[in-house]
């Protein structure tokens, strides 16, 4: 009988024991962002988004070598889930006396990983100044255009940073840094008595997560950007060069085809093949002089093809054994420049290469004229 008392005394130690560890054991914490719903097992997860999103906002006062001070406000960015590209909300450059910044001062603002894109706009907010701003890599060069005659404030946004050093195979968290660096302009050193100044420890965080879709044999993963105006796109962390720079049509991003070919088919970027697929396997690309066709696949089994200046794409494929031949719209044209056929980039055309219906997966950023594709 004392035996099973002490059995039990000890039986309803451990389930109290239990009971307290799953009563303290982290919580499941659901968030919506973009349209899509992430789960986090975090204790106190609002409080650390709190804290976080709370140290990205920041202000920061600048003396200049006249001795008049500037403050440089900064908004930055927390992003959830890993992302091909990263908005901060914005960077204030505000005057404490008018004509404290003067025509032909540049600012350059420095991140320490990733790459701005050169689409940056510079408005002025508060009073007359002007300027513009275009990132180049790792820096913003903001540059004065008109002097100011009151006090003024020049805000910048449409702040696109291409994020660079992670690809994880895991959760991770990555923080990016803005800085203002010196630098001589015109001999003259605009923050000459300053070493550089860290504006914001946290400007952009991210959280890296896992994520692969499976279908048809394939596993499609990562985040693959595309920009209005330069010559590469983004997979993950690595930069693919294109042939030519993209460029806009009717509001719809032009891409070579053969860089599409490329980052699609050839070096299998995108796509990882688990089980063999013919239609990959025997890709090729091909262009009919005569005609202005360019074509991808193979006519004995799958193709695509787009002809100049036609806004219809020709897609042939396997019909109960035999093969058929559909005829798709679409957005805008296909057509010739710098001697490569250019296609739009859109579900149609990705779709068409990629064998399946990517379009969910799209993601068009009308502001920053940025493509995202991503899992």
């Amino acid at each position: 009988m004392r035996k099973l008392c002490s059995l039990f005394l000890l039986f309803s130690v451990l389930f109290s024991l239990s009971v307290f560890a799953e009563q303290s054991s982290p919580y499941v914490i659901e968030q919506q962002e973009d349209g899509r719903l992430f789960a986090f097992e975090m204790e106190g997860y609002e409080e650390y988004i709190k804290e976080y999103k709370a140290s990205q906002t920041t202000e920061t006062i600048v003396m200049l070598p006249s001795g008049e001070d500037i403050t440089i406000s900064t908004k930055g960015v927390f992003r959830i889930y890993n992302a091909a590209v990263l908005s901060p909300e914005y960077i204030k450059i505000k005057e404490h006396n008018a004509a404290s910044l003067k025509k032909g001062d540049c600012i350059y603002f420095e991140l320490n990983k990733g790459r701005f894109l050169k689409d940056i706009s510079a408005i002025t907010t508060q009073g007359d100044m002007k300027a513009t701003a275009v990132g180049n890599g790792s820096y913003i060069k903001l540059e004065i255009t008109q002097t100011s005659t009151v006090p003024s404030e020049i805000t910048l946004n449409r702040i696109m940073i291409l994020p660079e050093g992670k690809n994880e195979n895991s959760a991770a968290k990555s923080e990016f840094v803005l800085s203002l660096t010196s630098k001589y302009i015109n001999g003259d050193n605009l923050f000459h008595n300053t070493k550089n100044v860290i504006l914001n420890n946290r400007f952009a965080t991210m959280e890296w997560y896992n994520g692969e879709y499976c279908y048809e044999g394939f596993r499609f993963e990562g985040r693959l950007l595309f920009a209005n105006g330069i010559s590469y796109c983004i997979l993950n962390d690595n930069i693919i060069f294109l042939y030519y720079d993209t460029y806009l049509k009717q509001n719809h991003l032009m891409v070579p085809l053969r860089s599409l070919y490329h980052v699609f088919i050839v070096d299998n970027h995108y796509c990882e093949t688990h089980v063999l697929n013919p239609s990959i396997n025997v890709y090729h690309l091909n262009w009919d002089t005569e005609q202005k066709i360019a074509s991808i696949g193979n006519n004995n089994y799958y193709s695509i093809s787009f002809q100049n200046n036609s806004n219809t794409m020709t897609v042939i494929h396997p019909y109960r054994g035999e093969l058929t031949s559909d005829t798709i719209t679409l957005p805008v044209a296909a057509e010739i420049k710098n001697d490569t056929i250019y296609v739009p980039l859109c579900a149609e055309t990705a779709g068409a290469i990629l064998r399946w219906d990517i379009s969910k997966y799209m993601h068009w950023d009308d502001t920053a004229k940025t493509m995202l594709i991503e899992h």
